[in-house]
């Protein structure tokens, strides 16, 4: 059996430690929800906002333009599709989570915005949470999952991860620069984002295959395509 065709499972602290992380990363998103909903720290997004707009340079607006963009439904949506693909021939139960996951992380950050509702910098409503900087972190958070389920090497995997980040960081700072959304959206996309994919990487570990409590699972082979 090759390594292209095994994935690992998470162990029992793992599993332990990546559910409290999401339930962290939950609480932060209904304490940022509470606030926005509240107004109760809308002087200091008001402060944010004007200093970021006083700082808008023409140079600046095409970068920001296309780091929104990376975050976008349709961008993600072909993005997590090619993803699928790539994953179809070697791990088929990976390929269909990695999409699972996508589609209703998409709905998700819709529906969240039922959560909050107020209007955006630029008057537009749904402000509450930034459905770009949620998408982009749940993504990006299922690739870093599957390379570390696929075994990619240490090396590539810190690459990944720190590649990761700053895309978050760059399409987060877009919504801000853009005059899209107010900091407190970015940050509930942020951390609702987090909850959702590590909620879903909790869940796909489970339907691979469950392992007694306390247990050191063995590598766990998914089935394969042949021919």
């Amino acid at each position: 059996m090759t390594a292209a065709e095994r994935i690992r499972p998470l162990t029992a602290t793992q599993r332990h430690r990546l559910g409290l992380l999401a339930l962290v990363f939950a609480a932060a998103f209904c304490a940022a929800a509470a606030l926005a909903e509240g107004r109760l720290l809308f002087g200091a997004e008001l402060w944010v906002q004007q200093r970021v707009q006083a700082g808008r340079s023409p140079r600046l607006e095409r970068p920001m333009r296309t780091a929104s963009l990376l975050g976008s439904g349709g961008v993600l949506v072909a993005a997590a599709g090619v993803a699928c693909l790539a994953l179809w021939r070697r791990q088929r139960r990976l390929s269909l989570a990695l999409a699972v996951v996508a589609a209703t992380g998409y709905l998700a950050s819709d529906l969240a915005k039922l959560v909050a509702i107020r209007q955006r910098p630029n008057t537009v409503m749904w402000a509450f949470p930034s459905a770009h900087t949620f998408g982009i972190v749940v993504f990006l958070g299922m690739l870093v999952y599957l390379l570390w389920a696929l075994d990619v090497s240490p090396g590539r995997r810190r690459l990944a991860t720190v590649a990761g980040a700053l895309a978050v960081v760059a399409v987060a700072g877009s919504r801000l620069y853009l005059n899209a959304h107010w900091v407190g959206d970015v940050v509930g996309g942020v951390a609702g984002g987090a909850a959702f994919v590590l909620a879903g990487v909790l869940v796909i570990d489970w339907r691979l295959g469950a392992v007694p409590a306390g247990a050191e699972p063995p590598t766990r082979r998914l089935d394969t395509v042949t021919g």
